[in-house]
């Protein structure tokens, strides 16, 4: 299974993934959105986990997208 995080960064919010760089957003909404977009492109090939955290890093929201098959 692949992982996206959104997590809290001095001055916004950054997007993990395993399999691309880490991005920098101003705004989490933004951040929540490219996440999911993420998520979806790498379903395709792999089940995915999205984990959103708040500003204390604690887990507000998972959602897994996928099956892994293509």
């Amino acid at each position: 299974m692949k992982t996206v995080r959104v997590t809290p960064v001095q001055g916004g919010w950054m997007v993990n993934c395993d399999l691309a760089a880490p991005t920098m957003f101003s705004s989490g909404a933004t951040a929540e959105r490219k996440a999911r977009e993420l998520g979806r492109l790498m379903a395709r090939v792999d089940q995915t986990e999205i984990l959103i955290h708040d500003r204390q890093g604690l887990i507000v929201g998972s959602t897994v997208m996928g099956s892994g098959r293509s």
